[in-house]
Parts: structure tokens; C-alpha cells; sequence
């Protein structure tokens, strides 16, 4: 489907005619690589959550349950879009376009912050630091409503503690 304007042509600004259109986020070319990447990395990380005593071999509380269950999500939530990309027919595009992609700001400053809260996770421990990790990232995406990006933080937090260190008594960082 192409994106013609509705417009007469002699009511288009100048140079209308001759931009191309933009993509959308979802349509980014780098989308394909990216994916490909995380499920090499999700999938090498899975393997070795295999070799712990966990979900898998019958285990319900034993150190590779967390790692087995997060792996499997991260595997299965990858593959979904996986799935939607080929559905949706997204554009593979050239390998300049998907390093242009990964290597966006956005996702640089994600990185970042990924790294930071490895490091931040020793330090202020696993509550504090997942809940100014979460909050940061979703003000770093949209600024707007930040009261209830904080709520859903928060909320986020106190279901991985009840979920883990009561249900699961998963001793957290």
C-alpha cells in the first residue's frame, strides 16, 4: 500500500512529493538482525540453564528454576515476534540500515542501562535497583504520566518479591 497524499499535488509543500516515506519503529530494518541476535544469545543462555536442576528435571525450587523459567519466557516471547516480522512482511533491508538500527541511540542508551543496573544490582540490591531500572527505562521512552510509570514500577517489584522470595523462595540479590 502506497501512502499517497489526499491532498491535490498543487496544495503540497514543495519537496513533498520527492520524500520518501519513514518508517515506522516496527518496520525498522534492523528488526530481523536484532531478533536473529537475541535468540542466538537467549538460546545459548537457555542451554545453559538446562544444565542446572530445575523446571525441567523436576524441580520445583532448586537454582535453575528462575533461569529455566525466564529463558524459556524470553524464548517464547522471541519467537513470537519472530512470527509477527514474517507475518507482517517487514522489510530485511541492508546490513548498513540494521547497524543504523541496533546501534540507534535508543538502544545504546538501553544498553547502558542494562550494564548500569548489573553493576548498581551488588549495590542497592535487587528491589531498589529493578525498580529505578523499570522506571528509568519507561521515563526514558515516554515521559509522559510519570506517576503511573512509578505505580506500575512499584507494582512490577512487589509481584517479582511475592512471586519469587514467597511463592518460589527464591533468594533475590
Amino acid at each position: 500500500m502506497t501512502d499517497i497524499p489526499s491532498r491535490p499535488i498543487e496544495q503540497l509543500p514543495a519537496g513533498e512529493l520527492e520524500q520518501e516515506p519513514q518508517r515506522s519503529p516496527a518496520q525498522a530494518p534492523g528488526e530481523y538482525l536484532l531478533v536473529g541476535l537475541l535468540l542466538l544469545i537467549v538460546g545459548a543462555l537457555f542451554l545453559e540453564a538446562l544444565k542446572l536442576p530445575g523446571i525441567y528435571q523436576g524441580y520445583a525450587n532448586d537454582a535453575g528454576t528462575l533461569p529455566q523459567a525466564v529463558t524459556s519466557l524470553l524464548l517464547l516471547l522471541l519467537g513470537m515476534q519472530a512470527i509477527g516480522l514474517i507475518r507482517r512482511r517487514a522489510a530485511l533491508g541492508s546490513l548498513k540500515e540494521a547497524a543504523g538500527y541496533l546501534f540507534s541511540k535508543d538502544i545504546l542508551v538501553l544498553i547502558l542501562g542494562v550494564t548500569s543496573y548489573a553493576v548498581l544490582v551488588e549495590l542497592l540490591h535487587f528491589e531498589i535497583t529493578t525498580f529505578l531500572f523499570l522506571w528509568g527505562c519507561m521515563m526514558f521512552l515516554d515521559w509522559r504520566r510519570p506517576w503511573l510509570k512509578l505505580l506500575v514500577s512499584l507494582g512490577s517489584v512487589i509481584g517479582l518479591i511475592l512471586v519469587f522470595y514467597t511463592l518460589f523462595h527464591v533468594v533475590l540479590p
